[in-house]
């Protein structure tokens, strides 16, 4: 029930580990969830959370273990299988289980423009399903339709979309065509695997980097403790994700001798998430910490800044993924006259995998400020990332930004070690 609503409603794919203990260490860990089966524990997303509570069932199982040990401020699901990994706890085989949503969206990327609308014809009540058989000649072509109607309606109602009735008469339509069709002659669907959660890049990241800024050059270093940013490896499918926490930079001028705080990021979560007519999630962002801008009398200043945002994002195989955001931004800093500037803007981009060793990033970004001190801020930027290895890339960072006609131009050179 759990791995179904994982799957169907909360649409993560699952990887599946097989454990090796022995029989005497799967009969200590079954005992030990006979236990706990009356026992409450309370959930923290960030330390004590599901990925950390499995933790203590294996050390039930295997008292030298002491896995738990290893985390203290957060725990990733990801680094808790790497754990287990470097202790050789999980086989070298795994099964991946794609979910309901991942299964759809690979039906639809096997069928073109006109055969997507018939299925979901079908599933809007606009056709019948036998429909299909008079408009479209190749067989296997009508088998990818049926099912893709089948698997959608099922989508819908474990989504709470259709009623059970509607539901019950749609699906047996839709199964009652297909059943017409007989079985293919070969696999119509083998969905290919993402890399594997053990086989990325590991979450905490040093950047060491070389840069100039008009005509000015430095040296500067950044730590991220969590997780993983737009242009690192892709975890899964999901290529528009975002997830970092205390993501800090220091910067040095070495003409000047000055040591800075660029940016302290407390959270930066970014979310893009493609629409199409069968899926249409809204994209979102969330970042707050402190940041060093350029102001509107040209000087460069720490501020706190609060930024959220809410959009659309399509994808296209050509240029890739695309995205606009509505976004409002609040900055606060001793630096201005009337100590904040509250403003209302947009930012639109392109992230492109190139391949699964580069990954290019174009955005643009615009923001009035009208409330407070009031001026408008513009920023172009493109961000490149080539995978060296599995724990290191290459990241090359072009900007130009303009704050009430004081432009500014930086290009930035990082090397990344994932540890």
């Amino acid at each position: 029930q759990k791995i179904q609503e994982y799957s169907d409603i909360s649409q993560r794919d699952i990887w599946e580990y097989s454990l090796n203990l022995t029989r005497a260490e799967v009969r200590k860990l079954v005992l030990h969830l006979w236990e706990l089966q009356k026992i409450y524990s309370d959930y923290y997303f960030f330390d004590e959370n599901c990925s950390y509570n499995i933790l203590f069932l294996l050390e039930s199982a295997r008292p030298s273990l002491n896995l738990s040990d290893r985390f203290s401020f957060w725990v990733l699901p990801i680094d808790t299988i790497k754990a287990m990994k470097k202790e050789g706890l999980i086989a070298e085989s795994a099964a991946y289980r794609p979910s309901k949503s991942t299964k759809i969206k690979y039906k639809l990327s096997l069928l073109n423009e006109e055969s997507r609308k018939l299925a979901l014809d079908i599933v809007q009540s606009k056709i019948e399903p036998e429909h299909i058989f008079s408009v479209i000649a190749d067989k296997e072509e009508q088998m990818k339709i049926a099912d893709l109607a089948a698997e959608y309606i099922q989508y819908l109602y474990v989504r709470k979309k259709l009623s059970k009735e509607q539901y019950q008469s749609l699906f047996l339509k839709a199964l009652k065509a297909r059943s017409k069709l007989g079985k293919p002659e070969d696999e119509l669907y083998d969905i290919p695997e993402p890399p594997r959660p053990d086989s990325v890049h590991e979450s905490k990241k040093l950047s060491i980097a070389a840069g100039i800024r008009e005509g000015e050059s430095f040296v500067e270093l950044g730590y991220r403790p969590v997780f993983s940013s737009l242009l690192d490896t892709d975890y899964g499918y999901n290529e528009g994700i975002q997830i970092e926490f205390g993501a800090t930079k220091l910067r040095y001028y070495p003409d000047d001798n000055d040591l800075l705080l660029q940016s302290l990021n407390f959270i930066d979560i970014v979310s893009i998430s493609p629409r199409d007519d069968f899926f249409k999630p809204y994209s979102w962002k969330a970042n707050t910490g402190f940041v060093r801008k350029t102001l509107s009398e040209g000087e460069d200043s720490l501020v706190y800044r609060l930024n959220a945002g809410a959009g659309l994002a399509a994808y296209h195989e050509y240029p890739g993924l695309c995205y606009l955001f509505a976004e409002p931004e609040l900055n606060i800093g001793g630096a201005y006259n009337k100590g904040y500037a509250l403003g209302l803007g947009f930012s639109a981009g392109i992230l492109k995998t190139v391949n699964p060793s580069w990954k290019c990033h174009l955005s643009a970004r615009s923001i009035f400020f009208g409330l407070g001190d009031t001026y408008r801020e513009d920023m172009l930027s493109l961000s490149q990332s080539i995978r060296i290895r599995q724990n290191n890339s290459i990241t090359l960072d072009m900007s130009w930004k303009n704050t009430d006609h004081h432009a500014q131009t930086e290009a930035v050179m990082s090397w990344n070690i994932f540890f």
